[in-house]
């Protein structure tokens, strides 16, 4: 059964029958018993973690985003993987891809603690920041959900505030400037940004106005740029024109020199 998984991940080859080993594979790891075997651990790590990379993914995403649930719930100590496994590797022109890795996420966070959250937390939502901002509204709208959902509110307490704001809130500034095409998009901004301002308003006010003075730096400094940009293209034209007259008046003068000489002669 391994062997046919591991073909189907590194070596590219159909088959057909994935999500029906997944599916009785999810049986057994039910019956495993804890503390997990050593071999069953370099299963989960090796062949089931490998089985997020193949473009087939979707054909077999459910059964094996139960395996891996059932896994973690077994064993805490492979959360910080599996999370390491799946931010490393997210798909950069998956968009259908990125929509599922979502869910499965938000069912592994459903069914860990916070001492698993605090481990996988920043790295974590740097991701779902990106996912907020892109131009697919399935991936930024499922991104926002999971940040408006009960899973993700139950885990950040006040304690991850000062971790966490500083990351989110960049984030949601920069998708509400975008402004989406998609209204719904809009409104899942908006939305989270009052969640988190109901959170802790005095680091929201703190770190908004933080991020407005580093917009402004940002601008002033991009125009300084520009200006300096075009000063050195001014300064570039003006050295060629010199450049071409000298060398013009250079050729009149080897000219003239020329034609005294042949004179003489």
């Amino acid at each position: 059964m391994g062997w046919l998984l591991l073909e189907h991940v590194y070596e590219n080859r159909q088959c057909k029958g994935v999500p029906e080993i997944l599916e009785i594979l999810g049986d057994i790891i039910n019956g495993f018993c804890v503390p997990l075997k050593p071999e069953h651990r370099h299963f989960f790590l090796k062949i089931l973690l490998p089985l997020h990379k193949p473009r087939t993914y979707l054909l077999y995403f459910a059964q094996l985003s139960n395996c891996v649930a059932l896994f973690i719930e077994k064993d805490f100590s492979l959360v910080k993987p599996t999370f390491d496994y799946l931010l490393g590797k997210w798909p950069k022109d998956y968009s259908a891809k990125e929509v599922l890795l979502i869910t499965e996420i938000e069912e592994i966070l459903s069914r860990i603690g916070n001492n698993e959250f605090n481990l996988i937390c920043k790295a974590l939502f740097r991701q779902l920041g990106k996912c907020a901002s892109s131009l697919h509204f399935r991936v930024a709208e499922r991104a926002l959900q999971l940040w408006n959902s009960e899973t993700i509110l139950s885990l950040i307490t006040p304690n991850y505030s000062h971790l966490l704001f500083p990351i989110m809130l960049p984030a949601l500034f920069k998708a509400n400037e975008a402004n989406h095409w998609k209204n719904e998009i809009n409104n899942l901004v908006y939305k989270s940004l009052m969640r988190l301002k109901r959170m802790d308003t005095t680091l929201f006010n703190l770190l908004t106005c933080d991020y407005n003075e580093n917009e402004n730096y940002l601008k002033i400094k991009n125009e300084e740029n520009l200006f300096l940009i075009k000063k050195n293209e001014k300064h570039i034209n003006y050295s060629n024109c010199s450049r071409q007259h000298l060398n013009e008046g250079n050729k009149e003068e080897v000219r003239g020199r020329w034609l005294l000489s042949d004179k003489d002669f």
